[in-house]
């Protein structure tokens, strides 16, 4: 996945861009949309900055890098990323209720 596919709120032609006032025609909606993608996309890297230190610590600080680990690097992510997905839909149903 390259970086415009996992930050389309960066792109120069998506809802944020460098003119101050392009911004303002922005809706609270897709304001708090780019925060959340912001805040998902952080988790990710929080998450794989500390399982690549995990692995790091556990092989005595090998560089060498295996295809099997960082596969389950991105697992892992993958799954912490799911569990809080689940959670705030979960309190997104319990307040709707």
């Amino acid at each position: 996945m390259t970086t415009a596919e996992r930050r389309p709120h960066l792109q120069p032609h998506g809802p944020v861009c460098s003119d101050p006032a392009s911004s303002l025609s922005m809706t609270m909606k897709e304001i708090d949309q780019v925060i959340a993608d912001l805040k998902r996309e952080n988790f990710d890297l929080k998450l794989r900055v500390y399982f690549c230190e995990d692995r790091l610590r556990r092989s005595g600080g090998a560089a060498a890098e295996d295809n099997a680990c960082a596969a389950n690097i991105d697992l892992q992510v993958e799954v912490e990323t799911l569990k809080e997905h689940v959670e705030k839909l979960h309190k997104a149903l319990l307040k709707a209720q």
